[in-house]
Parts: C-alpha cells; structure tokens; sequence
C-alpha cells in the first residue's frame, strides 16, 4: 500500500517555478504567457476580522460613553 499524499502531483511539463507562476513571459519564452496567482485568505480569517472590527467598534462605543459620563 502507498502513502497518501495531500499534495497533488507537478505536471511532469512544467518546471516548479512555472507552477508558482514565478518565471516571466520572456523567460519561458517567446509569445508565452504565464497566469500568476495570488494567495486568497481563507474565509475563516475574513471572519475573524470582521468579528474584530465589530468588537472594537462596539468597544469604542463603550468607551465614548464612559468619557461622556466621567467628564
């Protein structure tokens, strides 16, 4: 039996740094043309940013109402 490999195989055409998206349409040759990805975040680090701005607004607000009522 094999391991199992969560990462899936290179194309056996393409160089890693083709892959990556790392080798520009000069270096890989004339009129080619290369697709350069850029990394997303993950949804779950979008929620916690909201979360956080949500918080700390809230938290804002609290503290604008406290200087209201202490001053």
């Amino acid at each position: 039996m094999s391991p199992v490999s969560s990462r899936p195989e290179p194309a056996p055409d393409r160089t890693p740094e083709e892959q990556d998206g790392a080798v520009d349409a000069e270096e890989s040759g004339a009129g080619a043309t290369t697709e350069v990805r850029q990394a997303r975040a993950p949804w779950h680090f979008k929620v916690i940013v909201v979360g956080s701005v949500v918080y700390l607004g809230y938290r804002l607000y609290q503290g604008i109402g406290w200087l209201v009522h202490h001053l």
